[in-house]
């Protein structure tokens, strides 16, 4: 799949479940928690142990779009996408993440939280804005950036919950990236799928609602 294809699966999707620390045992129940709860864009975090097998072993799911998050360093993806990632997620705003992630032919989203940070990501040609952290970006803030800039799809991560979901869909936001929400409180050890699917359903109910 090319970078616009991607891109429009993730726009789609709507929520984009960030999965920090989860073993690659438990992947599967999880991954089929958050399916049957409706959200289908999966996100591992690079520094996960042994992300290289976890990813490969969620992108032999065709019922989910996989990538990788905290990607720091450019280095870190072409292995990545060897493995099967689609996407690449940075926490910070890196034009050499950016080319790196091209190069690769994949869509990247790079972190941004003040007007400045995202013009440098538009110059690189992020393909998403990752607003980070949400939990100190209210929906005001992409409204305004959107009025200012004309940025590509913004994606607000941290902090996300389902009361707060639905006021940055309406703010504008593209998509929203979604971690311990979805976790629901579970260690991500030994994760709860029952759990993690009603979180997922609380998710995606509030999405379309917004959407609506």
């Amino acid at each position: 799949m090319g970078r616009t294809t991607v891109l429009q699966q993730l726009l789609d999707a709507g929520v984009v479940a960030v999965l920090r620390g989860v073993p690659t045992a438990a992947l599967p129940a999880v991954v089929d928690a958050l399916v049957a709860g409706g959200v289908t864009a999966i996100e591992l975090t690079a520094d996960t142990p042994g992300v290289h097998d976890a990813v490969a072993a969620v992108a032999a799911d065709d019922r989910v779009t996989v990538g990788v998050g905290t990607v720091r360093e450019p280095s870190q993806i072409a292995d990545l996408v060897d493995v099967g990632a689609s996407f690449v997620v940075s926490p910070i705003c890196d034009p050499a993440v950016v080319d790196a992630a091209h190069t690769e032919d994949v869509p990247t989203a790079a972190g941004c939280r003040t007007p400045t940070e995202v013009h440098v990501a538009m110059g690189a040609g992020a393909d998403i804005i990752k607003i980070f952290p949400a939990s100190v970006a209210t929906p005001g803030l992409l409204a305004a950036l959107r009025a200012t800039l004309d940025p590509p799809p913004l994606m607000p991560t941290g902090g996300i919950s389902p009361t707060t979901l639905g006021d940055y869909i309406e703010a504008g936001a593209g998509c929203v990236g979604v971690g311990g929400s979805l976790l629901a409180g579970t260690d991500p050890s030994d994760p709860d799928p029952d759990r993690i699917r009603s979180a997922a359903e609380a998710h995606m109910a509030a999405l379309t609602a917004a959407r609506d």
